[in-house]
């Protein structure tokens, strides 16, 4: 049976220092070219994932956004997304107001990613807008206030604060119909971070949908934080990597060995090989 095989970004295929190593992309690359079914479901947009994959030879769409768009990479174009009906996003937006917090709100204009803010605050999120603003692909607007507009298709919504602050937001929003979300910590600080987006798109929805597309009869994942749980559910077998978070670790089929030491690459080379000897 055929197999696809998905993993997560950062702080699972990515290194500790947020690249592709060198080992990584020539393990894959050989693997993809001998016919592996490999993509990557990542929470980033396509402005942020698509340069940190250029090392891939990747053959396959990606999902990204938790699952909200599923992107070719090559084409650079998007094959399908899935919008915030205007209700849904128009209450989420409320609840943010009401707790005294501004994420940054990505909407569509005219099949253009435009991300709108209000504030910058805390200095994480700052960092995060840096880091970003001249990305290709991704426009950042600073506006007086976060509006739905009828030229507009809201597609998500994420901002970083400490836990306490973020927890009763998604408490509020896992009772929003037509909205899903995640809450997890930052791979990357002691921050945590929040994604709302609509409750149609997942990763586990990303990735029925390359199985389809691909004609795979079964799924393994690759991850290590709380977003990675959806999929590690969906598949039929889950790794964690070794530094991810406890309860991914317990909720997966087995545990290879660190994002700092190749593990999804090491793994799938050691299972292909398994795999083409018993042809």
């Amino acid at each position: 049976m055929e197999t696809l095989y998905i993993s997560d970004l950062d702080g699972t295929l990515l290194t500790p220092e947020c690249r592709i190593s060198n080992q990584t992309a020539r393990l894959l690359n050989v693997l993809i070219e001998e016919g592996l079914l490999f993509t990557v479901a990542t929470a980033r947009s396509a402005s942020s994932a698509a340069p940190l994959l250029e090392k891939l030879h990747l053959r396959l769409p990606v999902v990204l956004m938790n699952g909200v768009v599923i992107y070719d990479l090559a084409q650079k174009k998007m094959i399908s997304v899935c919008p915030i009906p205007v209700d849904a996003a128009r209450t989420a937006l409320e609840i943010f107001e009401r707790h005294g917090k501004s994420p940054f709100f990505n909407r569509l204009n005219k099949n253009k990613l435009e991300v709108c803010f209000t504030q910058l605050k805390p200095e994480i999120n700052r960092e995060y807008y840096e880091n970003r603003k001249n990305s290709p692909g991704k426009r950042f607007i600073a506006v007086e206030r976060l509006t739905i507009t009828e030229t507009t298709i809201p597609i998500y919504l994420t901002m970083f604060d400490r836990y306490e602050e973020l927890l009763p937001i998604a408490q509020e929003l896992s009772e929003v119909k037509d909205i899903s979300h995640v809450f997890y910590k930052d791979t990357y600080s002691d921050y945590w971070l929040i994604e709302a987006f609509s409750s149609q798109a997942s990763k586990p929805a990303g990735a029925a949908f390359l199985k389809q597309f691909t004609g795979a009869q079964r799924m393994v994942a690759f991850g290590d934080n709380l977003n990675d749980l959806p999929l590690f559910a969906a598949a039929d077998e889950s790794y964690a990597v070794s530094n991810a978070l406890e309860l991914v670790r317990r909720a997966a089929t087995g545990v290879i060995h660190s994002n700092a030491e190749d593990a999804v690459a090491r793994f799938l080379q050691e299972k292909w090989s398994s795999f083409m000897n018993r042809k």
